[in-house]
């Protein structure tokens, strides 16, 4: 039995929106499969990329798959911050002032670009530790 299934914890059964925001979930047919995919993509990812990438992939996809009625940011943010934590990392806390680029590196993510969302993303854990370096893109993070 998978946690999705599991009495009380149900995927969403019909169509929802993401008011503000440009993210087209997938109709409910398919939510589980997509669910699966992803759960397929990070367990073959999650040695081969950075740890920032694959959080920031995994959350993207994740948002895009809207699995849930309701509360699909907050579990979303829960799980990027646990593969963070598994890797090492601080948690990386979106502010509220942030929503807007957030949304937009959600948006621009679903799009394949996943680079809005990394530099939010290292913004984010630098709140925490100002001197954090990562080597992504050959150089210190957040300074391309």
């Amino acid at each position: 039995m998978r946690w999705w299934t599991t009495p009380g914890k149900k995927l969403r059964d019909v169509q929802v929106f993401v008011r503000g925001s440009e993210i087209n979930p997938p109709p409910p047919e398919v939510v589980e499969m997509e669910l699966k995919e992803l759960l397929k993509w990070y367990h073959r990812n999650k040695k081969r990329y950075h740890p920032i990438v694959v959080a920031g992939y995994f959350h993207i996809a994740f948002e895009g798959i809207h699995p849930f009625i309701d509360f699909n940011g907050r579990v979303g943010r829960l799980i990027l911050n646990f593969i963070l934590k598994k890797n090492f990392y601080p948690f990386a806390d979106i502010k509220v002032e942030d929503r807007i680029e957030y949304l937009k590196a959600i948006n621009d993510g679903l799009k394949g670009d996943l680079r809005p969302f990394i530099k939010l993303l290292i913004k984010c854990l630098r709140t925490f530790t100002p001197n954090l370096k990562m080597g992504l893109w050959g150089t210190s993070a957040g300074s391309t």
